[in-house]
């Protein structure tokens, strides 16, 4: 069941390469012929390619400004790793992404699978040095000094002792049943918690072979798009289908964000329409504009609270300034919608959606609107807080002015302020 078709491509000097075969692919070339670079070897039927086109379009964006989880979503990686493709079963096909530091087998033999009392997995490699039992009984477990000896024997009978190597690790317990041929050491391996074992009991492996990774399950009917010994890395598409921007944290915020932009543009240049970076960067920025405090630390934040990053990274400097402990906190991705409801103006949330709940709960909590946004300054006919429209600037022109300073110089000290903080939370989207 663990087999997969595959192309067997033979050079003139032996050498070969396996490509595997994904479903519904149509094989355009006969078993023994012979084919160059380049050459077609399969096709993927026209209904498949259509099925997938159908999938974006306007709706697609409308999804991605609303952060909502795509139907059919594909399958992501969140580790880095090589790909080993697992076996059929009724509900699909199991991939297993082992990362470089993992488990893998240190020589060709066989393995025996255990798993203990706390479902903790162990794998054991078997390997020359192996010692098998040659009579059936139950084991003892005798350490004499440095050295470590099994008896197995049954009832009544002279028990068969069994010394173990140096290096090699006990398979049987203590009191266990042990039949004839049955291996009683090998090498230990245990597969650690957010992993499962690869290979099956029993199964002979080769020296560099996987033998634990992260599971990811591909339901029935998915079309994998990784193949067998392929390197991925975090965020990497395992099958087929649109991608989650939630799972794309895994990559980081800047990957998420590009990847966000260039699938809405990509959706926008087929329909032959040309919008610039920069006011599609405008919306995403705000989408992620909201982290959540994991840890308070010595700031005024609680645990669990939703606040705007620049605030959190504004407290956390003064924190670190004066010797306390910063806040932790992980990256929101918020819709549109969300977003203007989460603002911190109660006046600019009223304007756009649920009114009288937000000036209901703005009346009870007795909230003061700072004017700090452009949609609430706006409504009031204020000066937007724009570039020069900012308090500081504002400040800072009206100071040059009381000292009759000229214009020039005004502009030249506007143009190289010294106060950089509002730049360094700029700079943390």
């Amino acid at each position: 069941r663990k087999k997969q078709p595959q192309f067997k491509i033979m050079a003139e000097d032996g050498s070969f390469r396996l490509i595997p075969l994904p479903a519904g692919l149509v094989v355009r070339v006969d078993d023994g012929s012979f084919v160059h670079q380049g050459d077609i070897l399969g096709q993927t039927s026209r209904m498949t390619i259509k099925q997938r086109d159908i999938t974006g379009g306007l709706p697609r964006v409308q999804d991605l400004f609303e952060a909502r989880v795509p139907k059919d979503k594909a399958n992501i990686t969140d580790i880095d790793g090589i790909v080993t493709i697992g076996g059929l079963r009724k509900t699909g096909r199991d991939i297993f992404v082992t990362p470089p530091n993992g488990l893998f087998a240190p020589n060709d033999g066989q393995v025996v699978v255990q798993v203990d009392e706390d479902k903790n997995q162990h794998i054991y490699v078997l390997t020359d040095k192996t010692v098998y039992a040659t009579n059936t009984g139950r084991a003892t477990i005798v350490t004499e000094g440095k050295k470590t000896v099994i008896q197995v024997g049954r009832r009544r009978q002279t028990p068969t002792e069994y010394e173990i190597p140096k290096g090699m690790d006990i398979i049987v317990g203590d009191n266990e049943m042990v039949r004839e041929d049955m291996p009683l050491c090998g090498i230990r391996h245990s597969v650690p918690a957010e992993q499962e074992s690869i290979v099956e009991n029993g199964e002979v492996v080769n020296e560099g072979e996987a033998l634990a990774g992260r599971k990811y399950s591909i339901p029935t009917g998915k079309r994998i798009i990784v193949h067998q010994g392929d390197r991925v890395e975090s965020g990497d598409a395992l099958s087929d289908g649109p991608l989650d921007p939630h799972d794309m944290l895994v990559k980081g915020v800047i990957e998420a964000q590009l990847n966000i932009l260039n699938e809405i543009q990509e959706i926008y240049r087929k329909q032959g329409v040309k919008i610039d970076d920069k006011h599609v960067s405008v919306i995403i920025r705000q989408m992620f504009k909201k982290v959540r405090i994991t840890d308070s630390g010595s700031t005024s934040f609680l645990q669990g609270e939703v606040v705007d990053k620049v605030r959190v990274e504004r407290e956390n400097r003064e924190a670190i300034n004066f010797g306390k402990q910063p806040a932790q906190f992980e990256q929101l991705f918020l819709g549109i919608t969300k977003v203007s409801l989460l603002t911190d103006s109660w006046l600019s949330s009223a304007s756009f959606q649920e009114t009288t709940k937000v000036l209901t709960k703005a009346a009870i909590e007795g909230s003061v609107d700072q004017l700090e946004g452009l949609k609430e300054s706006i409504i009031l006919g204020h000066r937007i807080p724009v570039g020069t429209g900012t308090k500081k600037y504002n400040n800072m022109i009206k100071e040059s002015l009381a000292r009759s300073e000229p214009v020039a110089q005004i502009i030249n000290k506007l143009a190289h302020s010294e106060e950089t903080e509002e730049l360094e939370d700029l700079l943390d989207f």
